[in-house]
């Protein structure tokens, strides 16, 4: 899942006075991967796991498509390459 917007998880964070740890506690997450999705930087992320995002929003009380989306990921098919004889 992607987050759609940072500034929408902190501020629903604020709101429920939660900071990083808090909302890993509730969410039954690791502070890392909060952190990961609030910071901005080197360090930011804004992918998770479904359940993750579920949880994340269950916590905050909202619902998950209103902080996250599906993300669809690109795999491309390996190359084929002959054999040498």
């Amino acid at each position: 899942m992607r987050l759609r917007e940072r500034s929408l998880l902190v501020a629903q964070m604020r709101v429920k006075g939660m900071n990083t740890s808090d909302l890993a506690r509730e969410a039954c997450c690791s502070v890392q991967l909060v952190s990961f999705l609030t910071t901005t930087g080197k360090s930011q992320r804004n992918t998770c796991s479904l359940v993750s995002a579920q949880k994340i929003a269950g916590a905050l009380g909202i619902a998950t498509s209103a902080l996250f989306e599906a993300s669809v990921v690109h795999v491309s098919e390996p190359s084929i390459v002959p054999a040498v004889a």
